[in-house]
């Protein structure tokens, strides 16, 4: 899947685990992709039980369980301090609200990823089809590849 290598593929090597989450995780598929061709360990919350119950399953299945947790749960209670890459797929009516979770839990060293809606304020990186990086500051440091330097990408001028 493309579009979990989006971020991920840019990631300079580390000596230490590169976390990734899914807020609104659904049947898994981000997450799971993500494990299966990056060397990260991955985290889904979704409110829906059953779809959590089916990616588990579906880790377990695919042997990816000890690199991908899911969990039932509600995105604004998840600590986004906690992840390097931050992954959302939600309704245009949140951006604006999940921007303001972004401003005030993101640590300054972190990928955001959106996917169809943007962040209202925050200034694009990159765009890939449907789906928009940002950076929470200035990167390069962990950040390989072709993406041009840049400040902070929080705010638009």
């Amino acid at each position: 899947m493309k579009l979990t290598g989006f971020g991920l593929s840019r990631l300079k090597p580390s000596n230490r685990q590169i976390r990734a989450v899914d807020l609104g995780s659904g049947d898994g598929r981000v997450v799971l992709a993500a494990v299966r061709s990056h060397p990260v360990v991955g985290f889904g919350f979704e409110l829906n039980r059953w779809l959590v119950l089916y990616s588990k399953l579906e880790a377990w299945r695919t042997g990816l369980r000890t690199r991908a947790t899911f969990k039932t749960g509600d995105i604004w209670k998840v600590p986004l301090s906690d992840f390097d890459v931050v992954y959302m797929f939600l309704g245009s009516e949140m951006m604006k609200d999940i921007e303001r979770k972004l401003d005030s839990e993101v640590t300054g060293n972190q990928i955001v990823i959106t996917n169809r809606f943007d962040l209202p304020r925050w200034k694009p990186r990159e765009r890939m089809g449907l789906a928009t990086l940002y950076l929470s500051s200035d990167q390069d440091h962990i950040i390989g590849g072709h993406v041009s330097r840049s400040n902070s990408s929080r705010k638009k001028e």
